[in-house]
């Protein structure tokens, strides 16, 4: 068998009386094959018709056995043709095709146009079960052809074609509008400029458009933004109502001044005008938007007053524009009065104590631009806690005697540190007058002392530092302390009894004490106190006291004085440096004081060391003596007087008597060895007229 490829023209056949026009006998698209007996088999495309099934089985004779049609491709998947396919002259641009879909695998449809004098051109290429296209890219008055095929992966079904179709005659010549104006807000034509002023509101009328066309009795225009080549310009900032141009949105002249829109009219005949206009945006006064303060990290407290906070900086969309800033009454000035401003420049008036007043402060500003317009806003300035030293009382100067130490109160806080957690520390730059360890701290919570000791003998002047140390930071205080050596007394006391060390009862003991100043300052108000011992008492005419000078020369000086209720014997009085003060009594033992009774003697001197009349120091005798004497004097009584034969302590009529019976003979008991007054070991008669002599006094 063998295949035929080849367009033949056939008279009607039999099957039907229609003009199939050519066939195509093509084996790429199932082609008809003859067997060599002559019979033959296959599909043909018939021009008028579509395809066509031819089939023999016996020579000689051909015949049309039938027409394919349906949405089944023929055998060999070829596919299936569109048919049906009529033309509709719409304008006089444009035909508007229809045709059936008869394939069910397409992956679209190819349509070709060929004005009958140039090789057919694909117009577009539609999707899957597309059944109509409309041309609108014609010219008026022309003749065109259509084929219309159907296309997938495997290649083009044979075309469905109408041939010789005119578009509409030609509308008479219409002129073409010349230009485009826009009238109203603000004027402006064709390559002109629109002026628009900044932040007008969205929906905005700019002006209305019109066109200019020469068209005889007038013609319609209709307007639309146009982008040239895809470039937008400013067209999205408008919208075209009807003849009306507005705006979109505001327009900011700091961000852009100016810009360009394309304009379209079409008139009632198509003709198309394109203008472009440049937009200009001019410049609004607009006030201040915001306020800032800037170089500014808060403000440490306690920062002196004048301090700068920061610079202020006023947003305005008017970049160039000049401010001035005041600080203004209203909500927020809660602490105006603690600032000033100079020029843009915020500075303190105070010092901020951060414990006290907060971690803020807040202050009212307005800023003014050179129009007049202003901005006010509420700014807070940040107060920064710093680590704070304690704070000491100033401690006054002090001076003291190198005996006497010297005490200074003053008063501690801090606001970061517990007290109780404070340490104190001290130092003197003299320390051989005032070492360290002669530096104590008392007291607690905010009322502490500092007690100083002068070194005794030492005087001079030392500058003491107080210190005071939180763990972190150390604050301190400086005060002088003066020493002075003041006076120097030592004292020393003689009981000048006859027998040493020993008295009978009714003796007298005459008390001497000597109080000397060997100091650098007269001692004021220097007292001296002896109480008197029980078995013994004061003979207040026996009492007086000198001032020797150590030249020896002697003064005056008041006398000792007898306090029967405290029972003691008193001096008081002043001892200049250098000098000495001797007080001298007597006293007598008490008749009846039992033998081997022992009695002490140890006064006290006090005086006053800073002159207000009271006395601030008291000592014993042996505290202030020079150890070359005893201060404290002790005497044992024992035996009796001569003459007091019966050691009563008082020589009477009883002591005769004993003597009398004595030389008579008489037993009158035991006779006290020591009233022996001539020392002959007896008693005799010059003992009876001893007793008779001093009983007669």
């Amino acid at each position: 068998m063998r295949s035929i490829d080849c367009k033949i023209a056939l008279a009607p056949v039999s099957m039907t009386d229609t003009n199939v026009g050519w066939i195509k006998f093509d084996p790429s698209h199932g082609g008809v094959t003859i067997g060599a007996d002559g019979s033959f088999d296959g599909y043909a495309w018939a021009e008028n018709v579509g395809w066509i099934h031819f089939k023999k089985t016996t020579a000689p004779a051909y015949n049309v056995v039938t027409t394919w049609s349906g949405g089944t491709p023929p055998p060999g998947g070829t596919l299936a043709s569109p048919t049906g396919l009529t033309a509709t002259v719409i304008s006089a641009t444009r035909i508007r095709l229809s045709w059936t879909d008869n394939s069910g695998s397409e992956t679209g449809f190819i349509i070709e146009r060929t004005d009958n004098m140039s090789p057919w051109v694909r117009v577009t290429m539609t999707g899957a079960d597309v059944t109509s296209f409309t041309d609108s890219t014609l010219r008026c008055s022309w003749q065109y052809s259509y084929r219309v095929l159907a296309h997938n992966a495997d290649g083009d079904s044979e075309p469905a074609v109408i041939a010789k179709i005119i578009t509409a005659a030609c509308p008479p010549y219409d002129p073409l509008p010349s230009s485009i104006s826009l009238n109203g807000g603000t004027d402006a034509d064709c390559g002109g400029t629109i002026t628009v002023p900044e932040n007008q509101a969205a929906g905005t009328l700019i002006g209305n458009l019109s066109a200019e066309d020469a068209t005889a009795g007038g013609d319609t225009h209709t307007y639309a933004l146009f982008a040239p080549g895809g470039i937008l310009g400013c067209n999205p900032s408008f919208s075209i109502q009807g003849n009306q141009l507005i705006t979109r949105k505001p327009f900011d002249f700091e961000k852009k001044k100016s810009c360009r829109i394309w304009i379209q009219t079409h008139d009632a005949h198509s003709n198309l005008k394109t203008c472009h206009f440049d937009i200009r945006v001019t410049d609004v006064p607009e006030a201040p938007s915001d306020l800032q303060l800037r170089n500014y990290d808060g403000v440490r407290e306690d920062s002196p007053a004048g301090t700068d906070v920061g610079t202020l900086v006023a947003k305005d969309d008017d970049g160039d524009d000049s401010h001035t800033y005041e600080l203004v009454s209203g909500e927020g000035d809660t602490d105006n009065a603690s600032f000033t401003l100079e020029g843009d420049t915020l500075r303190t008036k105070a010092a901020f104590d951060y414990e006290a007043g907060g971690a803020s402060r807040s202050v009212l500003v307005r800023t003014t631009d050179s129009t007049g317009l202003a901005y006010t806003k509420q700014l807070s300035v940040e107060i920064l806690d710093m680590a704070e030293a304690a704070v000491i009382s100033r401690i006054s100067d002090l001076g003291t005697d190198d005996e006497v130490p010297v005490t200074a109160e003053f008063t501690v806080s801090d606001q970061d540190t517990a007290l109780s957690a404070l340490r104190f520390s001290a130092a003197s730059d003299s320390p051989d007058l005032l070492p360290a360890e002669n530096i104590r701290f008392g007291g607690s919570g905010e009322s502490r002392t500092v007690i100083l000791t002068p070194v005794t003998g030492m005087s001079g002047a030392a500058n003491v530092t107080v210190s005071v140390d939180d763990g972190s930071i150390s604050t301190e205080t400086d005060f002088v302390l003066t020493v002075t050596t003041g006076p120097e007394l030592r004292a020393s006391a003689q009981i000048a009894a006859d027998t040493g060390n020993t008295v009978a009862p009714g003796g007298v003991l005459p008390y001497t004490v000597s109080i000397s100043n060997t100091g650098d300052r007269d001692a004021e108000g220097v007292r001296f106190a002896l109480p008197l011992p029980e078995s013994t008492d004061y003979a207040e005419d026996t009492a007086g006291a000198v001032i020797r000078s150590v030249f020896r020369n002697l003064g005056k000086a008041s006398a000792p004085v007898y306090d029967s209720e405290l029972s003691q014997t008193e001096w008081i009085g002043d001892i200049g440096s250098g000098e000495t003060a001797e007080i001298s009594f007597d006293l007598r033992v008490r008749p009846g004081t039992e033998t081997g009774e022992m009695i002490s003697f140890g006064g006290t001197v006090s005086y006053d060391t800073d002159g207000d009349g009271v006395s601030d120091i008291t000592r014993d005798t042996d505290e202030i003596g020079d150890g070359s004497a005893d201060s404290e004097i002790r005497i044992t009584v024992e035996g009796c007087l001569p003459g007091d034969t019966d050691a009563s302590g008082v020589i009477d009529i009883k002591d005769a008597v004993q003597v009398i019976r004595t030389l008579s003979g008489t037993d009158t008991g035991e006779i006290c060895p020591e009233s022996d007054m001539n020392g002959d070991g007896k008693t005799g008669p010059e003992e009876l007229i001893w007793i008779l002599q001093e009983i007669s006094k």
